[in-house]
């Protein structure tokens, strides 16, 4: 029923990324980055918490589960958000789920 899917935004089809493993798409004001794990999907607010500078042309790393940000390289933990190299700048995490090939994010 509609009242569960309130705030829930639309991505991209499982298919549809499955090859970069790395997806960005934006809703109104919310910047979505797409990543894939070796526990998932995630998704992050597509920012470095750093500047706010954008990540989905960083360098995602699915084996050693990282993504650094492609402008000052900070490295991130993909599974968790959590930044290596400035704990506090931990990615900012959205509710993600996947229905019929189809992810959905409920942006914060």
């Amino acid at each position: 029923s509609n009242h569960d899917d309130h705030g829930w935004v639309a991505g991209p089809l499982v298919s549809e990324v499955e090859a970069s493993g790395l997806f960005a798409f934006e809703n109104g004001a919310d910047k979505i980055l797409l990543l894939r794990t070796r526990g998932g999907w995630r998704a992050y607010r597509n920012a470095c918490a750093h500047q706010d500078l954008p990540l989905d042309t960083g360098i995602l790393d699915e084996e050693n589960g990282t993504i650094t940000c492609p402008w000052h390289g900070f490295q991130f933990d993909s599974e968790s958000g959590e930044c290596y190299s400035a704990p506090q700048c931990q990615l900012e995490s959205f509710p993600l789920r996947i229905t019929d090939d189809r992810i959905w994010v409920r942006p914060g």
